[in-house]
C-alpha cells in the first residue's frame, strides 16, 4: 500500500484539503444564518455546501484505500474549515446584540458620548460592591459593538461590560453617514422691498376680546365660564 506523497497525491490532496476548509466554513456561516433566520442566505449556503461534500466525498472514497494519506488532508480541511468559518462569521457579523455596561463613575457623561455618536442609550441607577454605579442598556448591530465598547473604555477604562444575543429587535439606532454641519450665522439682509403699513394699536378693551375668543376656541373653556355666570 502505497502513502507516499507523489505530486498527483500531493495535488489531489491539497485540493480536497481546500475545498473542505470552504465546505466546512460555509457550513458554519449557514447554521449561523438559520439562527438568526436568514433564510435565502442559509438556502443559497447549503446547496453549495452539499454539492462541494459530494465532490469531496466521491474523490476521497474513490482512493482513500490506495493512498489513505487524503484522510489527513479531509481531516485538516474539515478542523481548518471550522475555524474559518468562526473567523468569518465574527467578520460579517450577522444580528443584533445587547451590551449592558456598568460605570463606576461618569456614566452620564459615558451615555451622552455614545449618545452623540448616534446610538440610543438606557440608563439606570443601581448599586454595586464598592457603591453606586449607572448601567448603560444599548442594543446595537454586532459590527458596531467594537466602536462602542472603545469609546466606552476611553473614558471609563474600569467599566465592566456583558453581552448577549438579540432575538428580534424592533428598531435599532445607527450613526448616519452624514457628519454634522454645525450652526452657521447669517446675518439678516434690511427690508428692501415693499414699506410695511403701519402699526395698528387697538384698545386694550378690544385686545382683550380678541385673545379671549383666541383663549375660547383653542381650550373651549367659555361655556363653561358663561355657565357659571349664569348660575351666579
Amino acid at each position: 500500500m502505497d502513502i507516499g506523497l507523489d505530486i498527483p497525491t500531493l495535488l489531489t490532496g491539497l485540493a480536497v484539503f481546500a475545498a473542505r476548509v470552504v465546505d466546512v466554513a460555509m457550513g458554519t456561516i449557514r447554521m449561523i444564518s438559520i439562527v438568526h433566520g436568514r433564510m435565502k442566505t442559509a438556502f443559497v449556503l447549503g446547496f453549495l455546501e452539499v454539492s462541494l461534500w459530494l465532490a469531496i466525498i466521491t474523490t476521497v472514497l474513490a482512493d482513500i484505500m490506495q493512498r489513505p494519506v487524503l484522510g489527513i488532508f479531509y481531516a485538516l480541511g474539515f478542523s481548518t474549515g471550522s475555524v474559518v468559518g468562526i473567523l468569518l462569521e465574527k467578520k460579517i457579523a450577522f444580528g443584533h446584540i445587547v451590551l449592558r455596561v456598568i460605570c463606576p463613575r461618569d456614566g452620564e457623561i459615558t451615555a451622552e458620548a455614545v449618545r452623540d455618536v448616534g446610538f440610543a442609550v438606557t440608563t439606570f441607577e443601581g448599586q454595586g460592591k464598592s457603591g453606586p454605579v449607572t448601567q448603560l442598556y444599548i442594543v446595537c448591530q454586532r459590527s458596531d459593538l467594537k466602536p462602542i465598547i472603545s469609546l466606552v473604555k476611553s473614558i471609563v477604562p474600569d467599566a465592566f461590560y456583558i453581552t448577549e444575543q438579540a432575538g428580534s429587535v424592533s428598531k435599532v439606532y445607527r450613526p448616519t453617514m452624514q457628519q454634522a454641519t454645525g450652526w452657521r450665522e447669517e446675518e439678516i439682509e434690511p427690508w428692501s422691498g415693499t414699506p410695511l403699513p403701519p402699526a395698528i394699536i387697538l384698545p386694550e378693551a378690544t385686545l382683550e376680546i380678541l385673545l379671549t375668543g383666541a383663549f375660547c376656541r383653542e381650550y373651549g373653556a367659555c361655556g363653561r365660564k358663561m355657565r357659571g355666570q349664569a348660575r351666579a
